[in-house]
């Protein structure tokens, strides 16, 4: 199965309210069979979590949520409690992860935050590894990501969700 298929198979907000199916099959196909680790900011109730477990047959899932009441261990998914505003801890956590070869934020889905998120993960991604940031508020901030050299991704059509903005880094 694909990434859209396993993200509709588990209910996941990517493809039931977001217009990010296509783009995930085709940025993730390269990394299916060699990542092994693999993080995503936000956790809500562990769709997307559960799709990558069953598409990265080789990869550990770490997942950063804010919320204690949404965590929870699975498999090879682990979920941690931090806020990416927690500046310290965000920090703290960073250094301790193993190198990562994909790295989505769906978390606050508040530009600053994301770019910041971006820095202080940015060392631990690896190289040929890609980051995406989801859920970019407004066109405009999307020149916030230029400075790393993004791919800018405009997915609001056909479905017309004002946040189906996308960022993706890929890493030398």
């Amino acid at each position: 199965m694909n990434p859209s298929q396993l993200l509709r198979q588990h209910y996941s907000d990517k493809v039931t309210h977001h217009n990010y199916s296509e783009t995930y099959d085709r940025l993730l196909a390269p990394f299916q069979n060699t990542a092994t680790a693999v993080l995503e900011i936000g956790v809500e109730n562990g769709c997307s979590l559960r799709a990558w477990q069953d598409y990265f047959p080789n990869a550990k899932i770490i997942g950063l949520e804010k919320e204690e009441s949404k965590l929870f261990q699975y498999g090879r998914i682990q979920t941690i409690r931090c806020d990416t505003t927690e500046r310290d801890r965000m920090i703290e956590l960073a250094a301790s992860f193993p190198m990562l070869d994909i790295i989505i934020d769906d978390g606050s889905h508040v530009a600053h935050e994301q770019v910041w998120a971006l820095a202080v993960l940015w060392p631990k991604l690896k190289p040929g590894g890609i980051y995406i940031v989801e859920d970019i508020y407004k066109p405009e901030y999307l020149g916030l990501f230029k400075a790393f050299g993004a791919e800018l991704l405009d997915l609001r059509t056909p479905r017309g969700c004002a946040d189906d903005l996308m960022a993706v880094v890929r890493k030398a």
